[in-house]
């Protein structure tokens, strides 16, 4: 395989919108935010090239039982590591989920 998507079109359909998502990625100027981005991706890889591995490609085990939207994670992904101040006080413990935006 040798691409990103070459590898997950191995999964037969189950990622889609890739392209998009490596599109916004590749917009953002924040270097740590893009840095979690891609690693937010690299977990997904992880994932499915964890049931790969394994041989089992069981829905609902490693892989999602449905098409998985990677533009929707990431967008989702972004909005949340967006906002530093909200990172800064989660991890010194001044807020929890519950107070988030």
């Amino acid at each position: 395989m040798n691409s990103e998507s070459e590898a997950f079109d191995y999964f037969g359909g189950l990622v889609i919108n890739l392209e998009t998502a490596n599109g916004t990625i590749d917009t953002v100027n924040d270097p740590i935010l893009k840095t979690l981005l891609r690693a937010a991706l690299g977990a997904l890889a992880y994932q499915y090239f964890t049931a790969y591995h394994e041989n089992d490609l069981t829905p609902g085990k490693y892989l999602p039982t449905a098409p998985f939207d990677t533009a929707f994670y990431i967008q989702l992904v972004k909005n949340i590591f967006s906002d530093k101040e909200a990172i800064r006080r989660v991890l010194e413990g001044e807020l929890d989920a519950l107070e988030w935006k």
